[in-house]
């Protein structure tokens, strides 16, 4: 999922809020310093959300710059 930073939490808060405690759901936000750590992790979980600018930011740098690069959201595949 993306969105704006400012709805980051809101939508964590209204996944967690409106999906059943007995339905088994991984849910993450790939944001902030340390999201570059967990990129190989993100596939492990039925939703990510993250921000316009991030997707942005890494699609652009991935652009620039094929070779020696670290992995992005951009390189994972993708459900939706």
């Amino acid at each position: 999922m993306i969105c704006p930073t400012s709805l980051l939490s809101h939508w964590e808060a209204q996944i967690r809020q409106h999906v059943d405690d007995s339905v088994e759901l991984k849910v993450t936000v790939y944001h902030g310093q340390g999201r570059a750590k967990e990129i190989n992790d993100l596939q492990n979980n039925d939703i990510v959300i993250t921000t316009y600018g991030i997707v942005a930011s890494e699609f652009s740098a991935d652009e620039k710059s094929k070779r020696g690069r670290k992995k992005k959201i951009c390189d994972l595949n993708w459900l939706r």
